[in-house]
């Protein structure tokens, strides 16, 4: 701790080239911290700590070990520069879109296949992804099956839309929707209350779904006139060819839809 101590000024914080395997948890202490460099380093995973970094805009995470990201880093929303190049990274989560401030997204030299198409909505980012071998080419595949949800995953997105919707929009809680909470709490199994508690968004309409989904890509063309996959995770089949994506955009939205959040949506059941 004390070597890293001695690399601390008061808003910054550089690690680089110091053989690192690990982060202390108390790396969330320096909660002033606008700058932090960890590039070069051995580092697989960062503490979940990090996220109470809230003041951070420039982060280096390059030349790592990193094969998946933290979930927290799409908390620090404050984040300008985020470079993630140099690693055996092999997927982006979605979340990463709610970095509104972001000006660079160093995905270059990874392992990536594609890119979410949430992180199409920071049309202000850059985000390079030069020399990732793995990218998907032309001849994409996406599903041409589909199992259609259960009984019990219809029921789940049924019960968690509206309070979802609530939780993105209303910026305290309301007491039909703590109320609404509480008895999914005290009348559901714990193994129900974990399964509520990890939905994801529909790419499409921004719904919820819980396990059961459609897979499509497409290439998008960036202003460099490169091309990459972009990958859609739907809950149910919106589109199939790329008129219909573009007729959906403009279609009416489904009773399930959710509108899209800058912020993560807090949400405890267990």
């Amino acid at each position: 701790m004390y070597d890293i101590l001695s690399r601390y000024t008061r808003s910054c914080l550089d690690l680089r080239n110091m053989d690192l395997l690990s982060l202390p948890i108390q790396i969330s202490l320096f909660t002033k911290l606008t700058v932090l460099d960890l590039s070069h380093n051995k580092l697989r995973e960062i503490p979940s700590t990090i996220e109470q970094l809230t003041n951070l805009k420039h982060l280096d995470l390059s030349h790592n070990r990193f094969i998946y990201l933290p979930s927290g880093l799409c908390r620090l929303t404050q984040l300008i520069h985020l470079d993630i190049s140099y690693n055996p990274l092999q997927t982006v989560s979605a979340n990463m879109s709610r970095l509104m401030n972001l000006s660079l997204l160093d995905l270059s030299h990874t392992n990536i296949q594609f890119i979410p198409a949430e992180l199409l909505d920071l049309s202000m980012t850059t985000i390079r992804t030069e020399h990732c071998p793995n990218l998907l080419d032309a001849e994409i595949e996406s599903d041409s099956m589909y199992d259609l949800p259960s009984l019990f995953e219809l029921c789940a997105r049924q019960i968690m839309q509206p309070i979802l919707y609530q939780l993105m929009t209303k910026k305290k809680k309301s007491r039909k929707l703590k109320k609404a909470i509480d008895i999914i709490q005290r009348q559901c199994p714990p193994h129900i209350l974990e399964y509520l508690s990890a939905p994801r968004g529909c790419s499409s309409c921004g719904g919820p779904y819980f396990e059961n989904h459609l897979i499509r890509y497409r290439l998008v063309q960036r202003q460099d006139e490169s091309w990459i996959p972009v990958e859609y995770k739907l809950c149910s089949a919106h589109w199939n060819t790329e008129n219909q994506r573009i007729l959906d955009m403009f279609s009416f939205k489904p009773r399930l839809a959710l509108p899209k959040s800058k912020q993560p949506c807090l949400l405890e059941l267990v």
